[in-house]
């Protein structure tokens, strides 16, 4: 991944400085899906290392990071998505389809929210007032 992380930190670089007063966000890989020897369906196993690339360069470059790995349901994430009913992945074991879109949507929007709300307290003055 050396490569793909000397391209994806300058890109990050050359992002922040064209647009210097705007935040930005590192979304994870999501799980995929390949088929074993065996005919099971795994998570690819570079799943993980990738997921702390991406994570090592949000750190680095002073961005935020959210796991959509871990947000979907980690290892064999995509595999339940696939097969509930009503599916929220495609059989492709790579894809969210609209349903799943809609859940992970509200699981990163309660995310922000609880970020929001955690910063917001932690940064009143004691009394309420701003």
């Amino acid at each position: 991944f050396n490569e793909y992380s000397m391209k994806m930190g300058s890109a990050i670089d050359r992002m922040k400085q064209a647009m210097p007063t705007t935040g930005f966000l590192v979304v994870s890989v999501s799980d995929r899906a390949q088929r074993t020897a065996s005919g099971a369906l795994n998570t690819m196993s570079c799943i993980t290392a990738l997921i702390n690339v991406q994570q090592q360069l949000a750190f680095d470059h002073h961005i935020a990071f959210w796991n959509l790995f871990t947000a979907m349901g980690g290892s064999g994430s995509i595999v339940r998505m696939a097969q509930a009913k009503p599916a929220e992945a495609n059989r492709d074991y790579t894809h969210i389809n609209f349903n799943g879109g809609k859940r992970i949507g509200r699981i990163f929007a309660e995310t922000l929210d609880w970020g929001y709300q955690s910063y917001h307290q932690q940064n009143t003055p004691k009394g309420g007032e701003q």
